[in-house]
């Protein structure tokens, strides 16, 4: 027991905000963004960022994004999870 207490009161302030502003702070928010997702609301960010991504557009930028939602898609990760799943166990094995 004493030596929980100890280690307790080691415990450094800077490491507790590294803590609050590493996860807990992000977590807050994504927890706002998801009840306003929730609640079918705009965010006030929204429109202007969706206007200054629509200035930048282009075909050639149209294209890389359909890469990136076919690479992100199940077709393509579940396939590369399998294969990285399977190389994990075989190498767990030798």
């Amino acid at each position: 027991m004493s030596t929980l207490l100890s280690h307790r009161r080691s415990v450094r302030p800077l490491a507790l905000l590294r803590l609050f502003l590493g996860i807990l702070l992000p977590l807050l928010i994504v927890g706002f963004i998801a009840e306003d997702v929730l609640e079918k609301q705009r965010f006030a960010f929204e429109t202007p960022f969706l206007l200054a991504l629509h200035r930048h557009a282009s075909p050639s930028l149209d294209h890389l994004a359909l890469l990136f939602t076919t690479l992100g898609g199940v077709s393509v990760i579940a396939p590369l999870s399998a294969l990285l799943l399977l190389f994990l166990w075989l190498k767990k094995r030798s």
